[in-house]
């Protein structure tokens, strides 16, 4: 969708907020939080702050806010969210476990893995009971659950928990499915950096020609496979190598996401471990010291990725 094509004149707020989301989901999710930044404020001053279009349109709000690079904004406005759809729809109600499912994610983006992590723990058995055990959006939060697990450290716990899923979102939405590539994407990584980085590489290879052709070269989800490649071929001892990828996919993502989305900060920082490990000191003290006060300002100090540069650049001897 062009943003020029977007005309409001004369529609009703539902109708606006339906363009909204087609401006994110056209990947726009800028324009898309911006849009319905105003709607909100509209539909609680017509209909008050806990109506159901209210709480619909909020929830959209919240997801593209983190969509466009703002996580934690995202994730204190699906904390906020949850009891009124709890009061508003009931505990057990779809579009209630969809925004526990959404605060489990963004709390995770905005740099709490392990609450991350125990919030889909405790909502993956609720949709399993409400939705049914092979329902997508249930392999959804069980997929959450083994992500967050790793990202918290629990490498060994995630493949196990990934081992498990794969077979069952292969069996239920096909072997192509963008949900079964990013469980086989994630399965990859964590053998990756549980001690089987040769083989994560031949997979995420693998994985990676095939988001390119399906999705593009700078869908976010081909980005991260390129990024968890990368990650892996320096864990197989090629660290060069590794930062040579990650050289370019910063620049990729600096054109496609934005210089100050944390993916590519990630990335950024990623690039720097990679260049410290091929013996590269300068430039990865230089790169260092460029992307602190960026996740600094992005992120917060407190976020364990901004803590993670900091403890790396004073490592350097900065």
């Amino acid at each position: 969708m062009d943003l020029d094509e977007v005309r409001t004149e004369g529609r009703t707020p539902a109708e606006r907020r339906g363009l909204a989301e087609a401006l994110g989901r056209a990947g726009h999710p800028g324009a898309a939080a911006s849009a319905l930044r105003g709607l909100v404020t509209e539909f609680i001053d017509r209909l008050g702050p806990v109506h159901r279009e209210t709480l619909v349109t909020r929830d959209l709000l919240a997801r593209w806010t983190g969509e466009s690079g703002d996580p934690l904004p995202a994730a204190a406005a699906f904390e906020d969210l949850l009891p009124l759809q709890r009061a508003a729809f009931g505990p057990d109600h779809p579009r209630t476990l969809r925004t526990w499912h959404s605060l489990a994610y963004w709390t995770g983006e905005a740099g709490d893995p392990d609450r991350a992590a125990a919030l889909s723990r405790e909502l993956l058995p609720l949709r399993q009971r409400v939705l049914g055990p092979a329902e997508p959006e249930t392999l959804r939060t069980q997929h959450c659950l083994a992500h967050w697990t790793g990202e918290a450290g629990h490498t060994l716990a995630a493949v196990a928990m990934l081992r498990t899923l794969l077979p069952l979102r292969t069996a239920t939405l096909g072997p192509e499915h963008l949900d079964t590539h990013t469980t086989t994407h994630e399965l990859a990584l964590r053998r990756g950096e549980s001690g089987e980085p040769e083989t994560a590489v031949e997979q995420l290879r693998e994985i990676r020609a095939i988001r390119r052709t399906t999705l593009g070269p700078d869908d976010p989800h081909t980005l991260s496979t390129w990024h968890a490649l990368a990650r892996c071929t320096g864990l197989s001892g090629q660290p060069a190598k590794a930062a040579a990828m990650l050289a370019d996919l910063l620049d990729h993502r600096r054109q496609s996401q934005g210089p100050a989305h944390p993916r590519t900060l990630l990335t950024w920082h990623e690039l720097a471990l990679w260049e410290l490990a091929a013996g590269l000191l300068a430039a990865a003290r230089e790169r260092l010291r460029g992307l602190l006060p960026v996740r600094e300002r992005v992120l917060g100090a407190a976020h364990r990725h901004t803590r993670a540069t900091a403890r790396l650049l004073a490592e350097t001897g900065s």
